[in-house]
């Protein structure tokens, strides 16, 4: 990669950081901060071993038996699940804020996408 590349990349970020953290104001002390990132941890967990619930209940015939089916599917996918938990987050969120037609964009490109990767992940899983 170039070096040029390179310094627009790290310039993306920094911009992106800088804007994500004054959209809320919150006052962080190192302890919050911690038990923060412990609970992020925590539910990012849980979401990556639950990504696979919606076509689980579908497909797993007692009900109660498809947060089980969803877990053990979802084992040894965790950062390719994760990574389209964040993709899908992100791009729901920025085309969200297009004005007049973001929402239906975010519901239907977002929506569709993601159901349709939770149906054939489901089957190679």
């Amino acid at each position: 990669m170039s070096d040029e590349l390179i310094l627009n990349v790290q310039q993306a970020i920094l911009s992106l950081l800088e804007h994500s953290g004054s959209a809320i104001d919150l006052d962080f002390t190192p302890n919050s901060l911690l038990v923060a990132i412990a609970a992020f941890a925590v539910l990012a967990f849980v979401a990556v071993r639950l990504f696979f619930l919606p076509i689980a209940v579908l497909h797993v015939e007692p009900l109660r038996a498809a947060p089980k089916e969803s877990w053990q599917r979802s084992r040894g996918y965790g950062a390719v699940l994760f990574a389209l938990i964040v993709m899908f987050g992100l791009a729901s969120g920025w085309l969200a804020t297009l004005p007049y037609i973001g929402v239906v964009l975010s519901m239907t490109v977002v929506g569709t996408t993601h159901a349709i990767s939770i149906a054939i992940l489901y089957d190679q899983a």
